[in-house]
C-alpha cells in the first residue's frame, strides 16, 4: 500500500552557489555517504542525495520542522536508510519500504521516492 510519493527538483546552479558555503556538504550528507560518492564535492552528486532526501520529507508529508537533521536520512546506490526521530516517525507511520529513483540533466537533479506500507487487508 503507498503511504506517500515525493518529488523534488534541484538546479545545479543554484545548489552550487549553496554547496560553496562552508559546512554545507557536512551538515547535509553522513560519512557513510560522503565515502560512498566518487567525488563528494561534485555539485551533482551533493544535489541527487539532496533532492533523494528532500523527496523523502515530502513522500512523508512533513519536513525537517521537527528538530530533524538533513543525516538523519542517508541515501545509497541501492536505497535509503532512515535514522534517529525520522526513522521512528516513519515506524510509527506503518512504513515498511522506501524505493526511490534518481536521474540528472545538464542543469537539474530530479528525485522521485514512493513510501510504501504493509497492506492491511480491507476493499480493493
Amino acid at each position: 500500500m503507498i503511504l506517500g510519493v515525493g518529488f523534488d527538483i534541484v538546479a545545479l546552479d543554484r545548489f552550487q552557489a549553496l554547496q560553496e558555503r562552508d559546512g554545507f556538504v557536512a551538515d547535509i550528507l553522513t560519512p557513510a555517504e560522503r565515502l560512498a560518492l566518487p567525488d563528494p564535492l561534485s555539485p551533482l552528486a551533493c544535489a541527487l542525495a539532496f533532492a533523494a532526501k528532500e523527496a523523502v520529507l515530502k513522500a512523508l508529508g512533513c519536513g525537517l520542522t521537527r528538530g530533524w537533521r538533513w543525516k538523519d536520512i542517508e541515501t545509497h546506490t541501492h536505497g535509503i536508510r532512515l535514522a534517529g526521530d525520522v526513522r521512528l516517525f516513519a515506524l510509527h507511520r506503518g512504513v515498511a519500504t522506501i524505493r526511490s529513483a534518481r536521474v540528472c540533466t545538464k542543469r537539474h537533479a530530479f528525485a522521485c521516492v514512493i513510501i510504501e506500507g504493509a497492506y492491511q487487508g480491507g476493499a480493493t
